[in-house]
C-alpha cells in the first residue's frame, strides 16, 4: 500500500481551485459525497438507512478499483470546457492533472520520479 501525502501548499491551491470551480460551474451534484464540507460516507450511509426505512431491501456497494487513478483526463477537461471553464483555470487545471510525477522518500533515499498508470493526482480533497 502507498500513502500519497502532498504539501499544505498544494492543498491550498487545490482548495481556492475547487472553491473558483464551483463559482464557475455552479454547485456540485447533490449526490456527490466528497469535497463537500462535513459530508461523507457517514451521510451516504444516513440516506440509504432513511430510504430503507425499515423494509426489505437490497443495498448493492460498489468499489470501483482503480476509477479514478483511470480517470481520463481528457474528458474531465472537455467537461470542464461544456461547463464554460476556460482561460487561466482550465489551463491551471489542466496543468495540474497532466504529467504528473511522484517518488518515494524511504530511510533517507529519494530515487526519482517515477509517473503513475495515470497522471490524474489522487489523495486530494
Amino acid at each position: 500500500m502507498l500513502i500519497s501525502l502532498i504539501s499544505s501548499t498544494e492543498k491550498v491551491a487545490e482548495r481556492i481551485a475547487l472553491i473558483r470551480l464551483i463559482w464557475k460551474a455552479g454547485p456540485l451534484h447533490h449526490r456527490l459525497y466528497a469535497y463537500r464540507e462535513g459530508i461523507g460516507a457517514h451521510e451516504c450511509l444516513r440516506i440509504v438507512l432513511c430510504a430503507i426505512n425499515g423494509r426489505r431491501s437490497i443495498v448493492v456497494f460498489l468499489n470501483l478499483e482503480k476509477a479514478y487513478e483511470l480517470a481520463n483526463v481528457t474528458t474531465i477537461l472537455y467537461s470542464l470546457f461544456r461547463k464554460r471553464i476556460k482561460d487561466n483555470l482550465l489551463t491551471w487545471t489542466r496543468g495540474y492533472m497532466q504529467d504528473r510525477g511522484a517518488r518515494i522518500v524511504f530511510q533517507g533515499r529519494m530515487p526519482e520520479y517515477y509517473s503513475p498508470e495515470n497522471s490524474t493526482p489522487q489523495g486530494a480533497d
